[in-house]
């Protein structure tokens, strides 16, 4: 029996790429579980973290913008900074387990901070002018949303 047939070779042969291919498909089986896993779970930080502050607080304090009667930025910017911070802080346990969305969200937010404290430095005598600016501070918020939502669904 030294002496083995080419069809006992071949099979020999096909059940050993049949292994192989079996382990290289399980290995990779795990590592997609494992990254779904931790998948679901950022999603559900992002859900206990983010929900209140994109779906309500966010939204009513940009609604709450306005310009007083001396044509300056109501102090209403400041509750807005404020919950942005506040939001911000709350979502430091990104800070350990997904820096690179962490830098990004602190970025947009400080970007909407000096942007409203710019402008509340300012006198804005036209309304069309006011208006622009409110639409300039919610396109300059909207990105702080789609920054969440963009690492949300990844």
């Amino acid at each position: 029996m030294i002496n083995q047939t080419p069809v006992a070779d071949k099979i020999a042969m096909a059940a050993l790429i049949v292994s192989v291919l079996s382990l290289v498909i399980s290995v990779i089986g795990v590592l997609i579980q494992k990254k779904l896993n931790r998948v679901n779970l950022e999603a559900k930080y992002f859900e206990v973290v983010f929900n209140t502050y994109i779906l309500e607080k966010i939204p009513e304090k940009v609604a709450a913008l306005k310009f007083d009667s001396r044509h300056k930025l109501d102090k209403s910017y400041k509750e807005l900074n404020d919950t942005l911070m506040e939001m911000v802080r709350k979502a430091r346990y990104f800070s350990f387990v997904n820096q690179k969305f962490y830098k990004e969200l602190s970025e947009k937010t400080m970007e909407v901070d000096e942007l409203l404290v710019s402008i509340s430095g300012k006198t804005i005598l036209q309304v069309k002018e006011q208006n622009q600016k409110i639409i300039e501070i919610e396109d300059a918020v909207s990105k702080v949303i789609v920054c969440i939502n963009k690492n949300y669904c990844q």
